[in-house]
């Protein structure tokens, strides 16, 4: 196992940007978790763990600590890997989540999901280096778990996951990549949503009455539609832009610093708050000082 220095943080995100991390290590088992762990702690370092970079965004300064690449063979495989996995056995559950980038372990912690299906559906529970957590205690919500309070390490996750048609898996998973392509094309430098979408049961009383009932899904209210309203489709600022198909996709449009991301989406933020009195809340991650 390696510790590196001063290494840049850009090319473990898919934003593609920000500076560079102290020290970095790549951990492939538990065993390196925990000793890399602690000699950070024995040296006094502080220390984050992360593993796709798919819903992170890393400052320009970096982060001075020691950044945790999860390569394990658990939680570090890729979701979509998985996807791949429970489809060829005929298992029911996570057919809808193919493409998502992003690791199993990072799925969790964000209770990722697409389509009507989130990972926490069939999930058991999760190991963590200090034990096993059953579903109950995970306090799933949308794009929330308890890990992202407690910081728990996950190490793997265990399903329960009912038998299907393995062919319609699979062409199910097929037709949603096909989609999710035209979204977020692969050569596109994004985290995918920037935002969280909006419980419609809580909005504001008057802003309820604006929305069309056909733009109110699966009980949410999608944020691209309110950036829409505001004119966030093919905003630019710098090296940083927003798609002009979708009010909620911000990337790198080349050469994009973190601070022109995070300012564009501070902007639209405000300009949806001022206008329908919400604020929105960004899905992605934030690491080092904004």
């Amino acid at each position: 196992m390696q510790i590196k220095e001063n290494v840049p943080l850009a090319g473990y995100t898919t934003l593609e940007v920000g500076g560079p991390a102290g020290y970095l290590v790549e951990a492939k088992t538990r065993d390196e978790i925990l000793e890399i762990r602690d000699w950070a702690k024995k040296e006094g370092i502080e220390w984050k763990m992360i593993a796709g970079g798919s819903n992170l965004l890393v400052s320009d300064e970096g982060y001075p600590g020691l950044i945790i690449v999860n390569r394990t063979a658990g939680s570090g495989m890729t979701l979509d890997d998985l996807v791949d996995q429970m489809n060829s056995r005929g298992l029911v559950g996570m057919e809808c989540l193919a493409g998502i980038p992003g690791t199993v372990g990072g799925a969790v912690y964000g209770n990722a999901g697409a389509y009507g299906q989130t990972i926490s559906d069939h999930l058991k529970g999760v190991t963590t280096l200090t034990g096993f957590w059953p579903r109950e205690k995970c306090e799933f919500g949308y794009r929330e778990s308890i890990f992202k309070k407690n910081k728990e390490i996950i190490l793997e996750a265990e399903f329960d996951l009912p038998k299907g048609d393995r062919e319609a898996l699979v062409a199910k998973s097929d037709q949603i990549r096909e989609l999710r392509k035209k979204k977020y094309p692969p050569e596109m430098k994004c985290p995918g949503s920037f935002f969280m979408n909006l419980w419609f049961d809580r909005l504001p009383e008057e802003l309820k009455k604006q929305i069309p009932a056909e733009k109110v899904k699966g009980g949410k209210i999608a944020a691209g539609y309110l950036l829409e309203q505001v004119g966030a489709r093919g905003r630019k600022l710098a090296g940083a832009a927003v798609a002009d198909y979708h009010g909620n996709l911000i990337y790198n449009a080349g050469g994009a610093k973190a601070a022109e991301i995070w300012e564009l989406a501070r902007q639209l933020q405000e300009e949806v708050q001022k206008k329908f009195g919400v604020v929105l809340v960004p899905e992605v991650q934030l690491l080092g000082q904004f």
